[in-house]
């Protein structure tokens, strides 16, 4: 198992929030499955256009299929997304990696 902590800010004329700070945890070697990784992770930031503090959880699952070939599905919740007037939004992902 691996943690991860993450403090972030920057200057207002760039930044969509103002502060950042996310944390999670992964863990690779799922039963039977040495390849396979696990990670879930939360964040809060304050949004610039919104004023409104954004929460998102985050979880993330790497099926390595072969040596060459994963697949991660993704979702994601988002409290007060920014730029929106939103209680709440779900995320859907599915990313592919073919590694040469």
């Amino acid at each position: 198992m691996v943690a991860f902590a993450r403090l972030g800010g920057g200057s207002t004329h760039f930044a969509r929030v103002r502060g950042l700070v996310a944390g999670g945890v992964a863990w690779e070697g799922i039963a039977e499955r040495k390849k396979d990784f696990l990670g879930i992770g939360l964040s809060r930031g304050v949004s610039l256009a919104s004023r409104r503090e954004e929460l998102l959880a985050e979880a993330v699952y790497r099926w390595q299929l072969t040596p060459t070939l994963s697949i991660s599905p993704d979702v994601q919740w988002i409290h007060h997304p920014a730029r929106s007037h939103a209680a709440g939004a779900w995320l859907f992902g599915l990313r592919c990696a073919i590694f040469g």
